[in-house]
């Protein structure tokens, strides 16, 4: 390929790559007085002027009626029982069955007559019903179950908690 050459004896590529050169180096020039890189020194600042004065405050406005109350904002009581039961064989007598846990109120109200019910299933169509009366759990209530319950045989259990919103 042949390369025509101008006046001055530059071929018309050379040119063209020279002149991008240029373009691409006054791009760069441009961006970097763009992007302050070059600062120079920062004059100092005047003083503030004076401050205006303050206006007065207007008239209070009319009060509004009164909205109908609100809801108490208690948290009904939700009461919840963690129970293990431990099972003692006896040769001699009734067997022991310990129920120990905690009972817990998660909520703000007040639960009354708190009663834990358990059931014994014994297999063959035989049941054991015990009561566990724990009385009042206050808001936010945590205490202790302990109770020991005496009768022949074992089996698996399973327990209903159940609690009144009034005393």
């Amino acid at each position: 390929m042949s390369e025509g050459r101008s006046l001055a004896g530059i071929s018309r590529t050379t040119f063209v790559a020279g002149l991008v050169i240029a373009i691409l180096a006054s791009s760069l020039i441009s961006a970097v007085v763009s992007l302050q890189w070059a600062k120079g020194p920062k004059g100092d600042k005047g003083d503030p002027g004076p401050t205006g004065e303050q206006g007065s405050i207007g008239p209070q406005g009319l009060q509004g009626e009164r909205g109908p109350p609100g809801p108490s904002g208690g948290v009904a009581a939700d009461v919840k029982a963690l129970i293990v039961v431990t099972y003692t064989y006896s040769y001699w007598g009734e067997d022991r069955h310990d129920v120990e846990g905690i009972i817990i109120n998660f909520g703000t109200e007040t639960a009354y007559n708190v009663k834990i019910k358990i059931t014994w299933d014994l297999g063959g169509g035989k049941f054991v019903y015990k009561t566990i009366d724990v009385g009042t759990a206050w808001g936010h209530y945590i205490g202790n179950i302990k109770e020991t319950i005496y009768f022949e045989g074992q089996g698996t259990y399973s327990y209903e908690i159940t609690w009144t919103s009034s005393p």
